[in-house]
This record gives C-alpha cells, structure tokens and sequence, in this order.
C-alpha cells in the first residue's frame, strides 16, 4: 500500500477557543483567490477523475458523474463540521472549493489536499513538465496559505515513512502529540521545533529533492514559498 502526500499548513485565522470566529470571512477571502479561473485546476481536475473514474462509481448523484459535479463547483463552501474530531483539539472544518478541492480547518493547522497519487511523486523531477507541475500546485498552495494568514507547510506521507511518525494528524493535536513526543507543544510552530529535534533539520523543498533522490530517506521540508515563481499564470 502507497503513502499518500498531506500538505499541513500554519495560518492565523481567529478561533473564539475551538470554534471558527466567522466563516463568512474566510470562505470570501478563498473566493477571492478566483481559482474557478484557473485552467491547470480545470485540467488537473478532468485528468484526475478520469484517470480514477472506477473509484468514484458510488459518488454523486445518477444524474451526474463525480467530475461533472466538480467542473460546476466555482465558490468555497463548508461541506462538513466535525465537533467530535478525535485528532484535534478542536473543532474540524472541511470546506470545498472549485473543482472539488477540499481543505480542513482547525485552531492549529490546515490540510489541503491536491489530486495526486502518492507522496514520493512529490519529489520526482524528471522533466520540466513535471517540474512546472509542482511549481503549480506550489503557487495555488501559497496563495491558500497566504490568504488563510499562514507563512509555510510541511509535507507528510500519511504511511509507509519514518516522517509519517510525526504527521500531526495521527495524534490527538496538540496534547496527543505533546504527550507521545514527551515535549511542551501548544501549536504547530513548536510542532515543527519538535519534529527538527527528534527526527530531522528542516530541509527547503529543492535540498529535499537531493536527500530524497541520493539518500534514499524522508527529508522533513518546511516550504516558506522562498524560491517560488509567484508569477506563475494558473
């Protein structure tokens, strides 16, 4: 069984103790980004669900495929409130966006999930198509990071890797986590203290490339966007 890539990322939007302050807010900051406009998500959507079509049989409704449904979303919604999320301290929110992207929300972190098949995948430079490919979903990464008040993600496998280890969603966050890691961790920033000290040194995601191609191992990437080309048309 593969690993697949979770993209965890930091932001500041105000939580009144475990609750979201004001969802309204947040679904017009991401409706501001206009990713109904992008071609690449219109074109990575199609590839994904066409490429996965046996998978999404049960989704939907009769009238409509799972990509037909997608291809129509064009705003953010909130699709699920889970009061009772066991991996967080808090209440977890999932919104959905154009194309069928989905992010969750806590008080601690975010986790954005773009349509790909496995973690390493992440780190495959073979061409520069798929590099463009990465800088891409990069730029889109940013620009929900940035507009959800945060500064950096980090890339998990969700199995399969010593890294997975860490992934914040496999303890109850933060006081599971502070617990099982035997630190003082009261957010994702010292989450990341934490992981530098008992697994490995923050790596950029171009040193991760390296590490990951010549060792053989799981580089622990902080993605503060530095190197990125936030020009890039979507």
């Amino acid at each position: 069984m593969g690993s697949s890539l979770s993209i965890i990322g930091d932001h500041s939007v105000p939580f009144n103790k475990s609750h979201l302050i004001d969802t309204y807010a947040i679904l017009e900051k991401l409706n501001s980004l206009e990713l109904d406009n992008s071609e690449f998500l219109n074109e990575m959507c199609i590839k994904w669900h066409t490429d996965n079509a046996h998978l999404n049989t049960d989704i939907g409704s009769k009238e409509k495929s799972e990509l037909e449904r997608c291809l129509e979303l064009k705003e953010w919604k909130i699709l699920y409130i889970d009061d009772f999320d066991f991996l967080t301290d808090s209440i977890s929110y999932e919104l959905e966006g154009p194309y069928g992207l989905i992010l969750e929300l806590n008080k601690y972190y975010f986790e954005f999930s773009i349509w790909m098949g496995r973690f390493f995948q992440w780190f495959i430079r073979e061409d520069d198509e798929n590099i463009l490919w990465r800088e891409k979903w990069r730029q889109i990464i940013y620009k929900i990071t940035s507009v959800l008040g945060g500064n950096y993600v980090l890339y998990f496998p969700d199995s399969n890797y010593d890294l997975s280890y860490y992934w914040p969603r496999n303890f109850s966050f933060p006081q599971g986590m502070e617990t099982e890691l035997k630190c003082s961790l009261k957010n994702l920033d010292q989450a990341v203290d934490a992981i530098s000290k008992l697994y490995a040194n923050p790596t950029t995601l171009t040193e991760a490339d390296k590490i990951f191609d010549r060792d053989n191992e799981t580089p622990f990437v902080v993605d503060r966007f530095e190197d990125l080309d936030k020009t890039l048309e979507l």
